[in-house]
């Protein structure tokens, strides 16, 4: 094997570089991140190497033209919209070759992939407005998309579509009217956040067109190709008797300048809701909720979107005083059990080998969850 250099450390995955060719090896720990914070204070056992595992089959799920062949709708949407979907040139491409990725392999907590390239944007402060104003190189091929691409099925609590329900911003994502909360949409939503900037912030179709120098038709094409993407995902998961209610892709442009699949996907990536419990990451957030950091961490945000050179994490701490405690006892323990549990529901659903062994059994864990 050829040697490899860390080349990024993040909050719950590292990144290493081949010598001998253009290929990445994320290596997934088992440390976990909520609100942007970064590296919390505890390590969440197997949840490593079960992200990974879950990459590699949603990968390979996803890459199957039989998976887009066999497509379902869901029940929400109606029959108008998915007829529309049905009928674009992203469908007509999945069903005779799936979607490509930048997947190569797993091992363990390891999955090989191959490099693209991250333009990164300059940034300055215009006068006039006081604001920050961030200068975008538009990418040709072979690139990252500077954007996450979030897909939503509905608005279940704790959904942050609530912040943003302006008429004008709701005809632009298609909802025809005012959405509530635990309710399903008749279309899949499709929102746009900057992927390569100090805070995340909810951009405009316009600002996304923009900033990742998409025509068109290749932002129709995006667009189309993320719904469908999702709808499969949400056929896995109703197999399972799962609720797939919201998650975000991210894509590069290929040689050709098709849109390829990069990261990863697990459950940090999804909100997944079965009998009303909270599967995914939400879970954790949902513990942080009520806490003096998190509301700390949110204040700390506000002054950090005014001023991108300020660390609002050391501001978090060393100006309000505030910084994460560790799960409890309790928590740590179902957190634990969540990621390997339902890694190996997945695993089953796919006629795949579980991984782990010695794991509850996932109807019994989501039974006491």
């Amino acid at each position: 094997m050829s040697k490899l250099n860390l080349i990024y450390s993040g909050s719950v995955k590292d990144i290493y570089q081949s010598t001998e060719n253009n290929h990445l090896f994320f290596e997934f720990s088992d440390r976990y991140s909520v609100f942007d914070w970064g590296q919390m204070p505890d390590l969440i056992e197997g949840k490593g190497e079960a992200l990974a595992f879950m990459g590699k089959f949603f990968f390979d799920y996803l890459s199957k033209s039989s998976t887009f062949k066999n497509i379902q709708k869901p029940e929400a949407l109606s029959d108008t919209n998915w007829e529309k979907m049905l009928s674009t040139s992203a469908m007509k491409r999945l069903e005779a070759k799936g979607m490509k990725s930048h997947f190569i392999s797993q091992d363990k907590n390891r999955l090989e992939v191959l490099a693209v390239q991250v333009l990164r944007p300059s940034f300055e402060i215009q006068n006039d407005t006081k604001k920050w104003k961030y200068d975008y190189t538009s990418a040709t091929t072979d690139a990252l998309v500077p954007l996450e691409v979030i897909f939503r099925f509905g608005m279940p609590n704790g959904s942050s579509l609530v912040k943003r329900l302006e008429k004008n911003y709701l005809d632009e994502i298609g909802l025809e009217k005012q959405p509530k909360e635990n309710t399903l949409f008749e279309n899949v939503v499709i929102e746009f956040s900057t992927k390569l900037e100090p805070v995340d912030r909810y951009l405009t179709y316009t600002e996304a067109k923009s900033i990742a120098g998409l025509n068109e038709a290749e932002f129709s094409d995006l667009i189309n190709t993320t719904k469908l993407l999702a709808v499969a995902l949400q056929n896995l998961f109703a197999q399972l008797e799962i609720d797939l209610w919201d998650g975000k892709f991210e894509f590069a442009f290929g040689k050709s300048r098709e849109f390829i699949l990069v990261d990863s996907i697990g459950i940090d990536e999804l909100r997944l809701i079965s009998r009303g419990k909270h599967l995914s990451k939400e879970f954790l957030r949902q513990y942080y909720r009520d806490s003096s950091w998190y509301k700390a961490s949110e204040e700390a945000k506000k002054a950090a979107a005014k001023n991108p050179r300020l660390d609002w994490k050391q501001y978090c701490v060393n100006e309000l005083g505030e910084k994460p405690q560790k799960l409890d006892s309790v928590h740590y323990q179902k957190a634990k059990d969540l990621y390997c549990s339902l890694c190996n529901e997945i695993a089953l659903s796919l006629e795949q080998r579980p991984p782990f062994k010695d794991v509850t059994a996932f109807d019994l864990f989501l039974k006491n969850f």
